[in-house]
This record gives C-alpha cells, sequence and structure tokens, in this order.
C-alpha cells in the first residue's frame, strides 16, 4: 500500500491508497551506483527539494495533480544519471503529470492519469529501452505471486 518513508527507508507511515493512474517505469541502459550519488549529493547538494507535507495531505485528500505537483527526487540532479532528462522529457511528451528518477536511480518513471496516454508512452519508449513497464497501483501491500507454469 501506500506509505511515507522517512529514515533510510526503515520508517513507514501508511497513507490512504494511491488514486487511480498509470505508472510508467523506464530503465536505462547505463546503471547508478547508489554511493557514487550520495557522494555527490553529500558534496553538491540539491536544488530540489520535495514537499513532502504537502504531497501527504494531497495522497490523503486524494488528489494526483496535487501529489504530482509535490513530487520531487533531491539525488536526481547529482546522481550523475545521464538518461533521465530525455526520457522524463518523451515522458511528459505523452502526457504524464510528473516523471522523476526513482529513489538512488537510474530507473526513470512518469505518472499518468489514464491509460491510453500510458500505453501511448511505453510504445514510444520501447524502441529504444529494453526495459518498459505499465504499472498501477493496487490497494494492500506487497504480495508475493505463484510463478507462472512452464509453457511445453
Amino acid at each position: 500500500g501506500t506509505c511515507r518513508v522517512r529514515g533510510v527507508g526503515d520508517l513507514l507511515k501508511p497513507l490512504p491508497p494511491c488514486p487511480d493512474c498509470r505508472f510508467v517505469v523506464v530503465m536505462p541502459s547505463i546503471g547508478v551506483s547508489t554511493p557514487e550519488a550520495f557522494q555527490r549529493y553529500d558534496q553538491m547538494g540539491s536544488p530540489v527539494h520535495p514537499d513532502c507535507e504537502r504531497q501527504e495531505a494531497a495522497v490523503r485528500a486524494g488528489d494526483l495533480a496535487a501529489i504530482c505537483a509535490a513530487a520531487g527526487n533531491a539525488l536526481e540532479h547529482c546522481s550523475g544519471a545521464q538518461e533521465t532528462p530525455a526520457i522524463c522529457a518523451k515522458l511528459n511528451e505523452h502526457g504524464a503529470l510528473t516523471s522523476q528518477m526513482t529513489g538512488s536511480g537510474a530507473a526513470v518513471f512518469g505518472v499518468f492519469g489514464g491509460e491510453d496516454a500510458a500505453r501511448a508512452a511505453v510504445q514510444a519508449l520501447q524502441g529504444s529501452y529494453k526495459q518498459v513497464y505499465l504499472c498501477r497501483p493496487v490497494r494492500g501491500g506487497a504480495q508475493v505471486l505463484p510463478e507462472k507454469a512452464a509453457r511445453p
């Protein structure tokens, strides 16, 4: 389910479910070293400071546009992930409400209000990236799904 995470990812605060939307997740061809990203952050800082209080209030209100407006990733600027801007631009061209790097990278995601725009973004990016995924939020926590039986 939806949670606000603090600390080093060890403090979880449950929140109401994320409003219905679609996520497009793209894995660039070049990865990011998490230790190096944090080292650069310590040296450079970041011009991005997400408004976590505003974002939490938007989640509680079920306001997808406000959730996206408050989003940000302080590590994106200093991560060294060279493909992130181009991927974000492509996601935005296809109607993403926001797009940014995940955590310390290198995957990038876009949030879409509808499935049609998200599917168009997936199709546009699949020619350039091997790993492009269309996802949706689920109500509840992580689930372990049974592995599908091998087909002859």
